[in-house]
C-alpha cells in the first residue's frame, strides 16, 4: 500500500509542477519583441497597442494597459501631468505580475513537496525508487527553469516602466491616444 503512495504522491507531484511551469509560459514573453510591438503601435495606431496590452494577463502589459487607461481618461496634453498620472497607475497594476508569481511558486512548492514525499517514502519502504529520483530530477530542472524565468519577467516590468512608459506619455500627450470616441 505504501508503495502505490508513493508513486502516487510522485506522480502527482510532478503533475502540479508541470502545471505550474503550463502557467509560467502562458505569463512569460519575449520582451524585445514585445517593446519593438508596443512602441510601433503606440506611434501608428495607439488603439492597436490597448487592444494588445490585454493578450498577456499578469504580465508587464497589464501595467502598461493600466497607464494607457489612466492616461487617456485625463484628458490633458502636458506631459508632466500626465506622467504623473500614469507612472502610479502603472505600479500599481504591475503588482499583480509579483502575485501571479507567488501564484506560480506557491504550485511548484507543493509539487516539490510531492516528489520529495514520494521519493522519501519510496526509499522508506525499500521500493525502486527509479520513476521517483527521475521526476525529482525532473522538478528540480523546472524549478530552475521558473525561477530564472521569474527574475526575466520581474526586469522586463522594471525595463517596461523606463522603455514604454514614456511613450505611453507621449502617445496621449500628442493626442494620438485619449479618451475612447462617444458613439
Amino acid at each position: 500500500m505504501k508503495e502505490v503512495l508513493s508513486y502516487l504522491l510522485s506522480i502527482g507531484g510532478a503533475g502540479i509542477v508541470a502545471y505550474a511551469v503550463m502557467v509560467a509560459t502562458a505569463v512569460n514573453c519575449d520582451y524585445p519583441a514585445a517593446r519593438f510591438r508596443l512602441i510601433n503601435s503606440l506611434r501608428t495606431q495607439p488603439w492597436q497597442a490597448e487592444v494588445m496590452t490585454k493578450t498577456k494577463p499578469g504580465s508587464f502589459y497589464d501595467g502598461i494597459h493600466a497607464a494607457m487607461k489612466t492616461g487617456g481618461m485625463t484628458g490633458l496634453r502636458d506631459p508632466d501631468m500626465i506622467a504623473q498620472a500614469t507612472r502610479p497607475s502603472y505600479d500599481a497594476a504591475a503588482i499583480s505580475v509579483g502575485f501571479k508569481w507567488k501564484a506560480i511558486l506557491g504550485k511548484l512548492k507543493m509539487g516539490g513537496l510531492g516528489l520529495i514525499g514520494g521519493l522519501t517514502l519510496a526509499i522508506g519502504t525499500h521500493t525502486m525508487p527509479a520513476l521517483h529520483i527521475i521526476l525529482v530530477v525532473g522538478g528540480i530542472g523546472a524549478a530552475i527553469w521558473i525561477f530564472v524565468t521569474k527574475q526575466d519577467c520581474e526586469r522586463y516590468v522594471m525595463l517596461a516602466r523606463l522603455e514604454i512608459l514614456p511613450d505611453v506619455d507621449r502617445a496621449i500627450a500628442e493626442g494620438r491616444y485619449g479618451k475612447p470616441p462617444a458613439f
